[in-house]
């Protein structure tokens, strides 16, 4: 279970996005900051540019992040809502494991066929409290997506040759920092928040796009949550 936990933001930690298609005109990104001022994204550094999006990120109070590729060429998935104080709701899906994930309270609670398994008694439709989540092992937060961000930083400061292009992601004007496996799209108008992540290797390509950002989070602790008396069995 803590495989399929850390799924999406393990393979998102691998560092952002680079791809060969889908590369839209900086004209068409100029056309439409028109209709708005530029945060001046575009003038900057690429490794400045990533560590304003991370910081962004950070400081957001939600965020929607929808991730899509392979691990090893296994389809692997992530739907998540997350929010500063910690909540999560939504799916992870790999290695033909699909779980319902829910954090609220600072506890964590996993849903369905594949999370039922390990702890006899529970039912597959039920909540199962797992326990409390540390700091030191959430991996599925706002902080994480955005220390996974930082990665490509790294990459760019460790010497990795990078980009930077004004286009049109989601749309509306965004600056793209690219290097030969990673990239990364963020806003150039209002806040610099990251749009689109995606990583590219030999074998994998994940993608990842924020959106909702602000947005409400609904979440309740469960009422019928099965309450483990051991340990989840292997």
């Amino acid at each position: 279970m803590t495989a399929a936990v850390g799924l999406s933001l393990a393979l998102a930690a691998c560092g952002g996005g680079g791809e060969s298609a889908e590369k839209p005109t900086a004209t068409a990104a100029a056309n439409r900051l028109a209709a708005g001022s530029s945060n001046g994204l575009e003038s900057r550094p690429a490794s400045e540019i990533v560590a304003t999006a991370a910081q962004a990120l950070k400081t957001t109070s939600s965020v929607r992040y929808l991730g899509r590729g392979t691990e090893d060429g296994t389809p692997s998935s992530a739907e998540l809502r997350m929010t500063a104080d910690g909540t999560v709701t939504g799916v992870l899906d790999g290695n033909g494991q699909r779980v319902e994930i829910l954090r609220v309270a600072g506890v964590a609670y996993v849903r369905g066929p594949s999370a039922a398994g390990p702890y006899p008694g529970a039912r597959t439709d039920q909540w199962i409290n797992t326990g409390p989540v540390g700091a030191a092992d959430d991996d599925l937060s706002i902080n994480s997506a955005a220390d996974a961000i930082l990665d490509l930083k790294a990459d760019i400061d460790g010497g990795e040759d990078a980009t930077v292009e004004q286009m049109t992601e989601q749309g509306q004007p965004a600056v793209r920092v690219a290097t030969k496996t990673a990239s990364l799209y963020v806003a150039n108008v209002g806040q610099p928040v990251p749009l689109r992540q995606v990583f590219n290797d030999a074998n994998d390509r994940f993608e990842v796009t924020f959106t909702e950002y602000g947005s409400p989070v609904p979440a309740a602790v469960p009422t019928d949550a099965f309450q483990p008396r051991t340990t989840p069995t292997s």
